[in-house]
């Protein structure tokens, strides 16, 4: 999906033909620019937190960052999506904010949890919407179910570099650990809202069908089993 969104938003496909590099080139702008943007508005939007205690004046500065930045985002063609992400983890995560007592951080948090249940309401419509016209053929069904296994070897994947990475060692138990946080991984919203993100004009229905066979196999596997794969990782020893 990301892809796709990329290949709309850069005008790909009304292209005859693309080098390798150039789309290789156009990857690295979007997926590195938006972690780079992401990055540099997350440091912006601690030091101006910093500078007040007020919950309210935390939620205008917060939603200053947003609409800058998605407007931002569409003037020099990096990934919205990634941009916003990597802002909203490391300002939540950052430890920098000393100046900010804790009522200004609940304040801050109580406000983007109801914005969250609004827009999940509101999600959940749309795609009850969608549901209504989807094709659930058995090609689909076979594609949702691979797409659904390659997102799991993926994740796997980013999620071993990554302790690699912050590890620097493998420790005891480093492939439970890693299978764990991979089964932990439901996909759910954040996928089907990237599929209803495509551009109208460009929407290919079985898109969101493949993605919603994905997401439901991802809940009820991975979310019926997690539990019994916490037990056989760790009570079992």
């Amino acid at each position: 999906i990301t892809f796709l969104q990329i290949s709309f938003s850069t005008n790909i496909f009304r292209i005859n033909y693309i080098s390798f590099s150039s789309f290789v080139l156009m990857l690295f702008r979007e997926g590195f620019g938006g972690i780079v943007l992401g990055l540099l508005l997350s440091w912006i939007g601690v030091r101006l937190m910093n500078k007040s205690d007020d919950g309210n004046t935390l939620i205008i500065i917060s939603l200053a960052l947003v609409s800058f930045g998605s407007w931002l985002v569409t003037k020099i063609d990096v990934s919205e999506p990634l941009t916003m992400v990597i802002t909203g983890i490391v300002i939540g995560n950052s430890r920098a904010q000393q100046g900010v007592s804790i009522e200004s951080k609940r304040t801050l948090t109580n406000f983007w949890i109801i914005i969250d249940e609004l827009l999940n309401a509101f999600l959940f419509v749309l795609v009850g919407i969608e549901v209504l016209e989807m094709n659930f053929s058995g090609k689909y069904i076979i594609a949702g179910i691979i797409i659904f296994l390659i997102s799991l070897i993926a994740r796997y994947i980013s999620v071993t570099i990554s302790m690699l990475l912050t590890e620097m060692s493998i420790k005891k138990n480093f492939c439970k650990n890693n299978l764990v946080i991979t089964w932990a991984g439901l996909r759910g919203g954040v996928s089907i809202v990237l599929a209803l993100s495509i551009p109208v004009e460009h929407r290919i229905l079985h898109i969101f069908s493949i993605i919603y066979i994905a997401v439901l196999l991802s809940i009820f596997i991975q979310g019926i089993s997690f539990r019994k794969v916490l037990e056989k990782a760790y009570v079992e020893e």
